[in-house]
C-alpha cells in the first residue's frame, strides 16, 4: 500500500516546476526557503526518498539541518540517523547522539530508543546501562516494540536495573 506521500509524488512535473521537481516538492521548497521548519523537514524527506525530486542525501541533510536547528524533532531524529549511518555526511556517532538527544528530549520515541541503544553499546557516548534503561523505558512507554524488548532483556539480565 502506498503512503500518502507516495501518492502525492507519483508524477513529476519537469516543465513548469523546473529542475525535475514535482509541483508538490516545489511548494515545499518555497515554504522551506521562507524558513518553515515543517516544509524544510518535508523537503529533506523528499530528497532522502527521491519523492518528487532526484534522491540526494546531501540535500536531505541540508534541509533536515535547517529544520532541526529550529527544534523540529523528526528532523533532529533523521539528522541523527544520517550521522549514524553516514548518509549525506561522514559517519559520526557523537553527532548522531547529539541529534538523537535533542529529539529524544522532545519525546520522539525512535530517538529515545536509538539513544538507549547508543548507551547500551557505547556508540558516541560512554557505555552506561542505567542511561540505556532510562531511554528504553521512555520509548517503551510510548509503545516502541524494540525498546520494550531491550528493556525486558535488561531486566532479565540485570543490566542497568536491580534484579
Amino acid at each position: 500500500m502506498k503512503s500518502p506521500k507516495d501518492k502525492i509524488f507519483e508524477s513529476q512535473d519537469n516543465g513548469a516546476a523546473g529542475q525535475g521537481m514535482s509541483s508538490e516538492a516545489l511548494e515545499y521548497l518555497k515554504k522551506a526557503q521562507q524558513g518553515d521548519p515543517e516544509a524544510q523537514f518535508n523537503l529533506g524527506w523528499c530528497y532522502e526518498n527521491g519523492k518528487g525530486v532526484k534522491q540526494d542525501w546531501q540535500k536531505a541533510v541540508e534541509w533536515f539541518m535547517k529544520a532541526a536547528e529550529q527544534g523540529h524533532a523528526r528532523a533532529q531524529y533523521n539528522l541523527g540517523w544520517c550521522y549514524e549511518n553516514g548518509k549525506g555526511v561522514k559517519q559520526d556517532w557523537q553527532k548522531a547522539v547529539e541529534w538523537f538527544m535533542k529529539a529524544a528530549e522532545q519525546g520522539h520515541a525512535r530517538a529515545q530508543y536509538n539513544l538507549g541503544w547508543c548507551y547500551e553499546n557505547g556508540k558516541g557516548v560512554k557505555q552506561d546501562w542505567q542511561k540505556a534503561v532510562e531511554w528504553f523505558m521512555k520509548a517503551a512507554e510510548q509503545g516502541h516494540a524494540r525498546a520494550q524488548y531491550n528493556l525486558g532483556w535488561c531486566y532479565e539480565n540485570g543490566k542497568g536495573v536491580k534484579q
